[in-house]
């Protein structure tokens, strides 16, 4: 176990050193494992962040989530799986913040929130319960 992680310290300092002449590093790949021997994550990283596809599996070998980093922000589309298999969770991403379509689900496949987010406003099914306030009600006064 030892001898994992000496490699894994010197394979990310290499990666860190490994520059070409634009001053970025490429890109390495680390992997994790399981004990009982299957993958538990690939990411990448490129100057000392998160650059490029996030994949992490469960025990039993389904995707938990997939996403893509940028600078350690979120980019595009990221998707992430119950320990079944099933879609529950699929969003988009511009510079690290929710943009274009966020949709959730329940375990039973019913939709749980659909809804939008353009220019930072959301539009759409948010999942959430509406709350009534007094302003909402009409009241009869005899």
């Amino acid at each position: 176990m030892k001898l994992f992680f000496v490699l894994l310290l010197f394979l990310f300092a290499a990666a860190c050193i490994d520059q070409n002449s634009t001053g970025i590093t490429k890109p390495i790949i680390i992997k994790k494992w399981f004990p009982n021997k299957k993958i538990r994550e690939e990411r990448t990283y490129a100057n000392g962040m998160k650059n490029g596809k996030q994949i992490a599996y469960w025990d039993n070998g389904n995707k938990r989530f997939e996403f893509t980093s940028v600078d350690d922000k979120y980019e595009g589309e990221m998707k992430e799986w119950d320990y079944n298999g099933n879609l529950f969770h699929l969003a988009h991403y511009k510079n690290g913040q929710e943009e274009g379509v966020q949709q959730l689900w329940y375990e039973n496949g019913k939709i749980r929130a659909n809804y939008i987010i353009k220019n930072g406003r959301r539009f759409g099914l948010l999942g959430t319960k509406n709350c009534k306030n007094a302003a909402d009600s009409i009241f009869i006064i005899k």
